[in-house]
């Protein structure tokens, strides 16, 4: 009967243990999706999902375990899934002979993404075809395109130079 007891008891301290780190992990990923939301433009489901692929454990897992260790819908995992994966951020990969697909982070996609100069040139050719839009318009819109121009192409130019000292800093090889 003793053991039957101390069985049961700790039972229930594994289950609060367990609870205790998920409550943590959700912690975590709904500040990840505030900061997402408010700095990056990322809906604020798809910024708590990529908090918590970056905590969870294990690291790759299914849209139904999402879904469930998110309090959330199937449906709104995989919307964010696809706002994470076209940001690449995120690896979604189905494993030969199942139907289902584990999604994890992608550190790599993530720095990548972070270092990417094309983004600002193709800004810098928007903000070129609304100067050349705005040629009536007033002397401080003009200046502020053009500042903005000019910002967009410095961004640009220092991106890569920018990865390499990153790449230096940390003792890492380019690719």
């Amino acid at each position: 009967m003793l053991y039957k007891q101390h069985k049961f008891v700790l039972f229930q301290l594994l289950a609060y243990l367990i609870d205790m780190l998920n409550s943590s992990h959700l912690a975590f990923a709904d500040q990840i999706g505030q900061y997402f939301a408010h700095n990056s433009s990322i809906p604020p489901m798809a910024g708590r999902l990529l908090g918590y692929l970056i905590v969870c454990d294990p690291e790759q897992q299914s849209i139904n375990e999402l879904a469930e260790a998110l309090k959330a819908s199937r449906s709104a995992i995989v919307g964010a899934v696809q706002v994470l994966e076209n940001r690449g951020v995120i690896k979604r990969l189905r494993q030969a002979g199942s139907r289902n697909y584990l999604i994890s982070f992608d550190a790599e996609g993530y720095e990548s993404r972070g270092f990417d100069d094309t983004a600002y040139l193709r800004l810098a050719d928007l903000l070129k075809l609304g100067l050349e839009l705005s040629e009536g318009a007033t002397t401080p819109r003009r200046t502020q395109l053009e500042e903005l121009i000019r910002f967009s192409e410095f961004l640009a130019k220092r991106m890569p130079l920018l990865q390499e000292e990153y790449y230096l800093h940390v003792g890492k090889k380019s690719y």
